[in-house]
């Protein structure tokens, strides 16, 4: 899990709530095609406290065929002028992260969403 997102040194304030997590997750409804290999233990379930910060249309994440925590920190990351929690994109992921997606984008035949959460 070390060194696989660049989290902001600057432009965010800790607003207190817990921290963030970030996630690549993959969900049964958007298979394209049928997935060679599920995550070891099942599937997984997101606990009902945590916040989904991004991506914005998935407002319950539920039940998915594969989440892998990829980084966390104890900071819940604000920025005052977008009036918004630190978002993980694909553009945050070091080069180990890249090299990370792109492994899964293969076993899983279709690329894992970016997911962040306030863990509260």
């Amino acid at each position: 899990m070390k060194d696989l997102i660049k989290f902001p040194k600057t432009g965010y304030e800790n607003t207190g709530e817990g921290g963030l997590a970030v996630f690549f997750v993959l969900l049964a409804k958007h298979t394209r095609k049928e997935r060679r290999q599920k995550c070891m233990g099942g599937g997984f379930c997101f606990p009902q406290q945590d916040v989904v910060i991004s991506p914005r249309r998935k407002r319950v994440i539920g039940e998915a065929d594969m989440a892998m925590l990829v980084a966390s920190t104890k900071e819940a990351l604000w920025d005052e002028r977008k009036g918004t929690y630190f978002k993980a994109a694909k553009n945050d992921l070091t080069k180990k992260g890249l090299k990370l997606l792109s492994i899964l984008t293969d076993i899983y035949g279709e690329e894992p969403m970016i997911v962040t959460l306030l863990d509260t």
